[in-house]
């Protein structure tokens, strides 16, 4: 076949089954310019190889088996990319549930009680002896 039948049969193929295959494509993506992008590089990479390709290959079912893998592989993807996402958010939120709960634990009356009195026994370490006794005693 020369290369002016082959460049005849393509635009043959392309005319008829471009349409088809982008509808397939997103049936099964919902985004249509993925779906041609996904069609065009399938329709690309069978020109590219149409020399290497086996004289029994049909041509639209080797396109079809192109698209098909690169529809399967971009469904892959986004369920992992939405598995990433959901752990992502789970996460998240474990994260924002321990600050409410460690927020809902905190007695700001306790914890400065305690800074308090540490520092009422720093300061009383620092007075004479005498001075301590007195104050000690005062507050029983």
């Amino acid at each position: 076949m020369n290369s002016h039948e082959d460049i005849q049969n393509f635009n043959a193929l392309f005319n008829e089954y471009y349409k088809r295959f982008i509808h397939f494509a997103v049936g099964y993506l919902r985004d249509e310019q993925v779906a041609e992008d996904f069609v065009s590089e399938a329709f690309t990479i069978y020109w590219e190889n149409r020399a290497n390709l086996i004289p029994e290959t049909i041509p639209q079912a080797y396109i079809l088996a192109i698209i098909k893998n690169k529809c399967l592989n971009h469904i892959k993807h986004t369920l992992i990319k939405q598995k990433v996402t959901d752990e992502l958010r789970n996460h998240s939120e474990w994260k924002l549930q321990t600050k409410i709960s460690t927020l809902e634990a905190c007695d700001p009356d306790f914890i400065f009680s305690k800074e308090l009195q540490e520092l009422i026994n720093a300061t009383l370490e620092k007075l004479p002896a005498k001075t301590r006794q007195i104050f000690s005693l005062s507050r029983d």
